[in-house]
């Protein structure tokens, strides 16, 4: 009688089978992840090119560059210097739709326009017509390591319920921390951000004194709404009453990183709230749509206005991301870098200067278009 000889794993060989596939996974993901984050921040550089080169060629329509908000209709009203001048570049991102239909209704963004109109907020729809034309997003301007829901359909003041039209491409204030909003040349308060772009302020690149190349346009930082409340540094600006942020022309650093966990820089201190609108795009302030080169990349953001009333104020908001290890940075010749969070910041005892050269090292340096610094790009 001939035997049979059945074949098959034991239950040892298939545990060992079952480990080696788990051990290759594990192998694998890492490769994976690092691999999707790649082609994510591959897309964002391509997006940060996309902004410079609309920067230029509005430029070269115009003869100037955007203002960091700009206004319609006269002082102390709700419409002066209440919308964003990233508007302006709409036309040359292929969104001249949503251009149209918002200056429908909110007037002319040329320069030294004071044509009247409609306020960036209110409820939705809001006299506004259906369908409002605030909602919307651009996908160019969404760094996509950056997965926040923040940029919903609705009303573009968060206290609304949503935030439409949001950025992660930020715009350089420089190396000022005094009041960077600031709308009143001649007054004592009109300390402006030594950088390109300014409140109801249209500069043109003969402005750039230390030359394209060395003058940074744009960075990356991450949106969030203002009732995100947090503990990571990360998207959100601690309110504080330390005054010596914006002491005239003694603003420190050091009053910022006072508000952060001691020993530990990437996590605020106990007691200390966060709110933020950063990458606001419609209506915008410095602490919406703009980055100081004082602290270096992936700091926190601070406002000596305290956690309520933070929006038009005096403080430091630093670029950030999602990328590990720094932030993807556009300067005014159209170039793209990425700019590491190691990057020679000068001495953050320092006191912020209004003339020459920065006292932040390179990445002040480079933030600043006229401090006659020799720098080379990193």
């Amino acid at each position: 009688m001939t035997k049979r000889h059945l074949f098959g794993f034991t239950l040892v060989e298939l545990l060992v089978v079952i480990a080696i596939i788990g051990v290759l996974i594990a192998l694998l993901l890492p490769a994976v992840q690092a691999a999707r984050e790649a082609a994510r921040r591959s897309q964002c550089t391509n997006n940060a090119k996309q902004f410079v080169i609309a920067l230029h060629n509005y430029h070269d329509t115009t003869k100037a560059l955007i203002p960091l908000r700009c206004g319609f209709s006269s002082p102390g009203t709700n419409k002066f210097t209440r919308w964003g001048g990233l508007i302006a570049l709409f036309p040359y991102m292929e969104q001249g739709v949503a251009y149209d239909a918002l200056l429908a209704k909110i007037g002319k963004f040329a320069s030294g326009s004071t044509t009247d109109g409609v306020t960036p907020w209110g409820t939705p729809d809001g006299g506004w017509g259906t369908p409002d034309p605030r909602n919307g997003k651009i996908a160019t301007l969404i760094c996509p390591s950056d997965s926040g829901s923040s940029y919903s359909n609705g009303n573009p003041w968060a206290v609304g319920g949503s935030g439409s039209f949001r950025t992660n491409y930020f715009l350089c204030l420089g190396d000022g921390m005094n009041d960077a909003n600031a709308i009143n040349p001649g007054s004592t308060s009109d300390i402006r951000s030594r950088s390109m772009f300014n409140a109801m302020r249209w500069k043109n690149l003969g402005a750039c004194l230390d030359g394209t190349s060395n003058t940074i346009a744009i960075a990356e930082s991450i949106r969030a709404y203002e009732t995100d409340y947090m503990t990571s540094i990360k998207g959100g600006i601690v309110g504080t009453s330390d005054t010596t942020i914006h002491s005239d022309s003694s603003a420190r650093v050091s009053s910022c990183i006072n508000q952060t966990v001691t020993g530990n820089k990437n996590e605020i201190a106990a007691g200390k709230n966060t709110r933020t609108m950063r990458g606001c795009i419609l209506y915008t302030a410095p602490s919406m749509g703009g980055f100081h080169t004082v602290l270096p990349p992936n700091s926190l953001s601070c406002s000596s206005a305290g956690v309520g009333n933070y929006l038009d104020n005096w403080g430091i908001f630093s670029a950030q991301s999602y990328h590990s290890g720094g932030v993807i940075t556009g300067f005014f010749d159209g170039s793209v870098s990425f700019i590491s969070d190691t990057i020679n910041c000068g001495d953050s005892s320092a006191v912020q200067v209004l003339i020459g050269k920065s006292e932040f090292g390179i990445w002040g340096a480079l933030g600043t278009p006229e401090g006659k610094e020799s720098v080379t790009k990193p």
